[in-house]
């Protein structure tokens, strides 16, 4: 049993950490040259910041649905969290970045 419930947490973790690279790629395809050009305020933090706290955002996440999946396998919960991953790894970056274009990058 200990040893499917370690698998089931690494099967969650390359799940979420997949819509993770998804997400990335789609940001990385459309965020120039607008991004580049913005002025950031003052208080924006640096750069190097948010590699560190979205790695630790996505493990966190995968620990409490793997913790739902072992304790009480809610089926409407996971299905909640796959749905939120497919969303977040598809359409968010791209629909938010997308609108940012003109009609001359296009």
């Amino acid at each position: 049993m200990t040893k499917n419930k370690y698998l089931s947490l690494l099967l969650i973790l390359l799940i979420t950490f997949t819509a993770s690279v998804i997400g990335g790629v789609t940001t990385a395809n459309f965020k120039e040259p607008w991004y580049s050009e913005i002025i950031l305020p003052s208080f924006n933090p640096p750069s190097w910041v948010f590699a560190p706290i979205w790695t630790s955002l996505y493990i966190m996440m995968s620990i409490a649905i793997w913790k739902i999946w072992i304790n009480t396998f809610d089926l409407k919960l996971l299905k909640l969290y796959f749905i939120h991953l497919f969303f977040n790894a598809t359409s968010v970056s791209y629909t938010h970045l997308r609108a940012h274009e003109t009609r001359e990058d296009r």
